[in-house]
């Protein structure tokens, strides 16, 4: 016998670094594009990361505390950390930016 199988869970951009306006401001002073880097996840999952919280939930939380520690981090231990958050919260796919379809 065949099973059938659910249809995908419709999926959403996720900014790596996030759009939050305190935020935002600190990665253009970085010379980081927010909208540049995206990752498409399932809608339950990116409202899981962005719950848990005010302003952006855990996901945003986790750069602020960031942010707060390393005030001065350079480009390269911003990268180093987005992909130590990724790798810790499951975020993985294809980077892309935002206004790609």
């Amino acid at each position: 016998m065949f099973a059938c199988i659910p249809p995908s869970e419709p999926r959403e951009k996720h900014h790596i670094f996030p759009q939050q306006e305190e935020l935002a401001r600190w990665f253009t002073s970085k010379k980081i594009d927010i909208h540049a880097f995206t990752v498409r996840v399932p809608r339950s999952f990116h409202s899981w990361l962005h719950g848990g919280g005010p302003k952006g939930g855990q996901w945003n939380e986790a750069w602020r505390q960031f942010r707060r520690e390393n005030p001065g981090a350079n480009k390269e231990q911003i990268w180093q950390f987005a992909f130590e958050l990724m790798s810790r919260f499951g975020v993985n796919g294809q980077l892309m930016p935002y206004h790609c379809p």
